[in-house]
């Protein structure tokens, strides 16, 4: 415990602009002591601080109210303390007090904290007392570097209970921040130090409940100590008997008396609400503590309290101003630790410093796993067709070996652990290893060279080995991982219709508003017939969809109108800037419909428009059916492009330069002029029936088929990541260039834009599903084992939600972060923070 001294820091004025207050300062301005520029300094910063404004304000209003019922006696200041001798007052809470003290059998100056004699007779001071005695007994069981000591815990007549701990000499980690400018490197460690602390203290059944700067000690001697553990608002609620240490109700409010200041900007939710906390709230305050010392600010807004507790109990993360200065693995770490969801956090504070400690993930380990997984599936692959050969006559045995059956509930441990043998050179069994040596001569061929650069070792092998994985192909330079087309997410319009390219949004997945940072159905609306279609989102916040019939809806699950079409419809629909709703049909046509739900025409083609419609700038229409159509706004056919194979699911992608895009189910992806002539055309060795192309930095197209193929603008192969199993979805590409897409093996892949697998992750049956992103990186996708996915963007569970229905369609994110999507069974489905009553 730190002897706290009232006075000013020199380097206050000059850091204040972007360090918030701390409760002493927040007291002396209040009382307005201090000198008279340090306090036009606080003010300034307070005028343009939203979060220290509202609670220098309810500081204001909670002391008027006190001093309004009795003004408050002085704290009555001890002389003994059971043996220790009192040197000074060190600080006092709500019920608490510290002192520093001399403990004359170990000749040492020590802290004491004790409750306070004034409020011994108040109502919950046994509660209190019981409570501190518990939390300190547990406290004392705890020995570790980064926890302040507690030397003895015993009780006296006057106090009851009181706890004897390390008196240290040095400053509050928020003093330190503002001493001097402080380096990533620098902040990361003491944070890592910090961390550790309270990690130790969970092993120990203890949460802390009120992590905040001021209650991080860096001693002089450069060890961080966390301290105060359980002091503020320990008498907020009764204790119920046996209740464990680690399960506590706080009181969300300031607290009147002692001004206990500073702990509602750093609560978690469940704080907030006043439901129990475990250690993931220590971890949510942590990060909370983290995000302010990194950016300047903390990371939840408002221009009152109540404003304040209504962001942070939505997940309402606002984005911060100096993002370029943090790595990724520190972003994405922040992130998950202040979900809106304890679940969604990391699984302990362990888990979440192996991760700052880290810097980043260890990119091998990825691709070492994707090797096992390939590998396996190879292996199930063989003994398939092995089986068949054995069953079926030679000369009815296809060419290409069946396709992989879909596990059930495909587990990464699983199937790391069923491939392990193979790749350990098990003869036992078959392997694409079969030959130990072959892998030993890859990687000393391998090593220093510049290949490593586009394609790692491990993913080297897939390729060489069994062809699975990045292959390279009339490789070109590594495509850029940032501008290009469509830009930043910063570039698309919040309030920007969400059309849809076949069942994968447009802007290549992504979008400007927020995803909900925890999954709950909303509503649910039955739409009659099969929606093979995804929703889209007009730009006064309606929902549209396709079945039997097109349906408009509320954001409030309210049905506005609908229209029946003849046959049923097979596209996902596209919403125009006047509100058109544009949707093809299997009936070989494509239908205009008005805003109030009429029919404005209707346009025959060849065959079923599956395909969803693209909107050109100039209101031009582009869809694909038996050929591709150009239609103009009034719908009369401007010009036809015939394809020679029939467009299924995959739908037209506009490239900047106007160039278009688009796949036939028999493998080729064709370059169209605006004009309606071939540039070129590629095929793949798979079949592009339902995954759109996308368009990435510097004009390179992604499509899925045998594997995800990368083609440049003029029609070469870049590389091509092959997969055992087909790629339905269509691609999304993130930010920072990342493609994200599904797999009938029952994963969602992340690639980097050379090629190189990032991470997968596996759910329970195939991931049909296009991939949406939404502005903070999110990445959401159903699958079909009737579950919606958000995944943080280094490919961890932030939260799924089983809907009961298959999803076949793809995730649509709408305003006041709301998810759309569509059951196969009939179903619009709404999935947000809030469950259905």
């Amino acid at each position: 415990m730190r002897i706290a001294e009232a006075r000013e820091s020199p380097h206050a004025p000059r850091l204040m602009a972007t360090i918030c207050l701390d409760d002493n300062e927040v007291a002396m301005l209040v009382e307005r002591r201090g000198s008279e520029a340090w306090r036009r300094q606080a003010e300034a910063h307070v005028d343009a601080c939203a979060p220290c404004r509202a609670l220098v304000s309810e500081v204001v209003r909670s002391a008027a109210d006190a001093i309004a019922e009795e003004a408050p006696a002085p704290i009555p200041m001890p002389t003994r303390i059971g043996r220790y001798a009192v040197v000074e007052l060190i600080g006092f809470g709500a019920c608490g007090v510290v002192v520093a003290a001399h403990d004359p059998d170990l000749d040492r100056k020590v802290a004491i904290k004790v409750l306070r004699n004034d409020r011994a007779h108040d109502d919950g001071a046994a509660s209190a007392r019981t409570r501190l005695l518990r939390e300190a007994k547990a406290m004392a069981r705890v020995s570790h570097p980064n926890i302040v000591a507690v030397h003895d815990v015993g009780t006296t007549g006057e106090f009851g209970v009181f706890v004897a701990m390390e008196l240290v000499d040095g400053v509050t980690l928020r003093q330190w921040l503002t001493e001097e400018p402080r380096s990533l490197s620098e902040i990361r460690r003491v944070f890592i130090e910090a961390g550790r602390g309270l990690a130790a203290a969970h092993s120990a059944g203890v949460v802390h409940r009120d992590f905040k700067p001021e209650n991080v000690l860096v001693g002089r001697d450069g060890r961080v100590r966390v301290t105060d553990f359980g002091l503020a608002g320990v008498n907020a609620y009764p204790l119920a008997d046996g209740a464990p240490i680690a399960s506590t109700r706080l009181d969300p409010s300031l607290s009147r008396s002692g001004m206990v200041l500073g702990t509602p900007l750093y609560m978690a939710p469940e704080q907030h609400r006043g439901d129990n906390v475990d250690p993931r709230a220590d971890q949510f305050s942590f990060c909370v503590a983290l995000y302010e010392a990194l950016y300047g600010e903390r990371p939840f807004g408002g221009a009152t309290y109540a404003e304040l507790r209504a962001r942070v109990c939505r997940g309402a993360l606002r984005k911060p101003k100096r993002e370029q200065a943090v790595p990724a693995a520190v972003r994405d770490a922040l992130r998950r630790g202040l979900s809106l969801a304890p679940e969604a956090r990391f699984e302990s504070m362990e888990k979440l410093i192996a991760v700052l400690s880290a810097g980043r993930p260890l990119a091998w380990r990825s691709a070492v796993a994707h090797l096992a997984d390939m590998a396996a599936g190879w292996l199930t692959r063989k003994a398939a067709t092995q089986a068949e050969r054995q069953t079926t006559p030679a000369s009815a045995v296809p060419g290409a070996s069946p396709a992989t059956p879909a596990p059930e509930a495909p587990t990464a441990t699983s199937r790391r652990t069923s491939s392990a043998p193979a790749l350990a050179g098990d003869t036992s069994r078959s392997s694409p290893f079969a030959a130990p040596s072959l892998l030993v001569a890859i990687v000393r061929a391998t090593r220093g060279r510049a290949v490593v650069a586009v394609c790692t070792a491990a993913t080297l092998g897939i390729a060489l080995l069994t062809g699975y994985g990045a292959s390279v192909g009339s490789v070109g330079p590594a495509a850029p991982r940032v501008g290009g087309v469509c830009g930043d997410v910063s570039a698309l319009q919040a309030d920007a219709p969400w059309p849809m390219r076949g069942r994968c949004p447009s802007h290549q997945g992504r979008s400007a508003l927020l995803g909900p940072s925890s999954g709950s159905l909303k509503w649910k609306l039955p739409v009659p017939g099969r929606t093979f279609g995804s929703p889209a989102i007009g730009a006064d916040g309606a929902v549209y969809i396709g079945a039997n019939r097109m349906h408009a809806v509320t954001a409030a699950g309210k049905e506005r109108w609908a229209l029946d079409v003849e046959g049923g419809l097979g596209s996902s629909p596209a919403i125009s800037a006047d509100g058109t709703v544009y949707v093809g049909s299997w009936n070989n046509s494509l239908y205009a419909i008005n805003q109030d739900g009429t029919q404005r025409w209707a346009v025959a083609t060849g065959a079923a428009v599956e395909s969803s419609p693209a909107l050109g700038p100039d209101g031009t229409i582009y869809v694909a059916s038996d050929g591709l159509y150009a239609i103009g706004p009034d719908g009369q056919i401007r010009w036809k492009l015939d394809l020679y194979g029939i467009v299924g699911y995959s739908s037209v992608a506009i490239a900047v330069d106007g160039t278009l895009y688009v796949a036939t189910n028999d493998g080729w992806l064709h370059a169209a002029t605006p004009a309606g002539q071939l540039k070129w055309k590629f095929q793949t060795t798979g079949s592009t029936w339902a995954s759109s192309p996308a368009i990435g930095a510097g004009g390179v197209v992604y499509v899925g088929s045998d594997g995800l193929y990368a083609i440049s603008s003029d029609g070469q192969l870049r590389w091509h990541f092959r997969l055992p199993a087909t790629v339905t979805s269509s691609p999304a590409i993130g930010a920072d260039g990342t493609i994200y897409f599904g797999c009938d093996d029952a994963r969602l892949y992340a690639v980097d834009p050379g090629g190189v697998l990032r991470w997968s992750f596996a759910t329970g049956k195939q991931v049909k599903s296009s991939p949406a992103i939404d502005a903070e990186g999110t990445i959401y996708f159903g699958s079909y084992d009737r579950n919606v996915y958000a995944l943080h963007p280094d490919g961890s569970l932030k939260w799924s939600l089983d809907t009961g229905h298959v999803l076949f369609s793809s995730v649509a994110i709408g305003r006041d972060e709301t998810l759309y999507v569509g059951a196969s069974e009939g179903v619009l489905l709404a999935i947000g923070h809030h469950s259905a009553q």
